[in-house]
C-alpha cells in the first residue's frame, strides 16, 4: 500500500491486528499498535479490542488491564461491548473472572459513564 502511495487508515491498522491475533501473531499486533500510533491515528473500539486481545494471548495482564482503563478513559460509551474481551482472551479465563471484574471496577465505572 505504502510503496503505491497509499497511507493506511485506523480501519487498516485495525484489520491487520485482527489477522495477528487470529493467527497468533499477537506481538506482530503490537508492534502494529504502536506503528498506528506513530503514524497519528486514534484508536476506536476495535482497536483496543484487538489491543486487549494481543496482550492477553501475550500473557501480559497488567497491559490487559492498563488498556482497558485507557479504553474506559477515552469512552465509554462502548464499556459494555468490550467487558468480556479480557476474559474470553484470557488463557487463564476459568480462573480469573471475579479478579478481573473486581480490578476493572466494572459497576462502578459503568455508573459513573451511564451517570455522566
Amino acid at each position: 500500500m505504502q510503496t503505491q502511495g497509499i497511507e493506511p487508515v485506523t480501519r487498516t491498522y485495525n484489520t491487520l491486528m485482527i489477522a495477528c491475533n487470529t493467527s497468533g501473531q499477537w506481538a506482530t499486533a503490537l508492534q502494529l499498535h504502536e506503528e498506528m500510533r506513530a503514524a497519528g491515528h486514534a484508536l476506536n473500539t476495535t482497536s483496543y479490542n484487538a489491543l486487549i486481545s494481543a496482550h492477553s494471548k501475550a500473557g501480559d495482564l497488567p497491559q490487559v488491564l492498563d488498556t482497558y482503563r485507557q479504553m474506559v478513559q477515552q469512552v465509554c460509551a462502548f464499556l459494555l461491548l468490550s467487558w468480556d474481551v479480557p476474559l474470553l482472551s484470557s488463557p487463564h479465563s476459568s480462573e480469573e473472572p471475579q479478579y478481573l471484574a473486581s480490578v476493572f471496577g466494572v459497576h462502578s465505572v459503568y455508573s459513573r459513564c451511564m451517570v455522566g
